[in-house]
């Protein structure tokens, strides 16, 4: 209902619904490859995932590699499908094309693989980023929590301004009850996870300054 509303509206180019976006956490579960040997009891493979709507990657601008992405036909009913990222397939697949593997987790969900997209990073700039496996909102049928909802402007704060009203309004028609925590353009979100090292930065720069002004005292004082 939400993506509904948003759809079209002025200065919006394109909407989607996640669990989370980049730089603010993923949830991460165990996985196996159809076919693949087990794993050692403590190497069990892992990954990020992500349950998305359609235009996720389009409106995060995350590049499909290889296959296909989502359509409107990746419904309940249909085939279990997922598509994952770079680093999964790098790290699980050892050069094999994943394009119609299935992917097992959760006791006994199937999905085939469809797509290859780009990396993400979920949870910091400066790590590399972890294997991730996308799966179609409309084909999730566990509950989870929480979830994002990313709108793609056209630019400028008045843009971003309107879209975050857009956002609450559309929100409260679809549940007048809901909570949202909290509304961030990407550079803030982008900023945040940086405030750690521009702190750490500004320290150093202030003890460099420190023992320059006492190296200079000093020489004068020569």
């Amino acid at each position: 209902t939400v993506l509904d509303k948003l759809r079209g509206a002025q200065g919006v180019k394109a909407v989607a619904a996640s669990f989370t976006v980049p730089l603010t956490g993923a949830p991460n579960r165990g996985i196996r490859i159809e076919g693949d040997p087990p794993f050692p009891p403590d190497n069990q493979p892992n990954a990020d995932f992500q349950v998305i709507s359609q235009d996720y990657f389009r409106t995060l601008g995350i590049t499909l590699i290889a296959g296909r992405g989502f359509s409107a036909a990746d419904r309940a009913q249909a085939p279990a499908v997922a598509i994952v990222n770079q680093a999964l397939v790098d790290k699980y697949f050892s050069g094999r094309d994943p394009l119609g593997r299935v992917l097992l987790f959760g006791g006994s969900k199937r999905h085939e693989i469809v797509g290859v997209v780009a990396d993400s990073r979920y949870r910091s700039v400066e790590l590399e980023p972890d294997p991730t496996f996308y799966l179609p909102l409309e084909q999730n049928d566990e509950r989870w929590p929480f979830l994002a909802f990313t709108v793609w402007t056209d630019g400028g704060p008045a843009a971003t301004t309107a879209a975050a009203g857009l956002l609450r309004s559309a929100v409260r028609q679809a549940d007048a009850q809901q909570p949202i925590s909290r509304i961030r353009s990407i550079e803030e979100i982008l900023g945040d996870s940086m405030a750690a090292r521009r702190f750490n930065t500004w320290i150093v720069g202030l003890f460099a300054a420190t023992a320059l002004l006492l190296a200079a005292i000093g020489t004068y004082g020569v």
